[in-house]
């Protein structure tokens, strides 16, 4: 069985509107072929912008190994649902 890495310091981030989505596409198509990460329009619609961008930059954040190793106790503090 392989194991896919699918962090990585770069990615793609468009709109794609025949999906009405943000994308977040690994920038090489031979390690994962389809977006990482598909946030609906309607997900963001009840969102303010700041809402949507937080909601945004921390999907991002956690593909970008640098940023998990320096954000990875607040990670690990979200992932047990406890306060920052």
């Amino acid at each position: 069985m392989t194991t896919i890495n699918i962090f990585n310091d770069t990615f793609i981030v468009k709109y794609d509107d025949s999906l009405e989505s943000i994308l977040i596409i690994h920038p090489d198509e031979s390690v994962i072929s389809r977006p990482i990460v598909q946030i609906r329009a309607e997900t963001l619609a009840t969102m303010n912008f700041l809402e949507a961008s937080q909601f945004l930059g921390e999907r991002l954040m956690i593909l970008i190994p640098q940023l998990r190793d320096r954000y990875s106790t607040d990670l690990a503090k979200l992932a047990k649902d406890e306060p920052l």
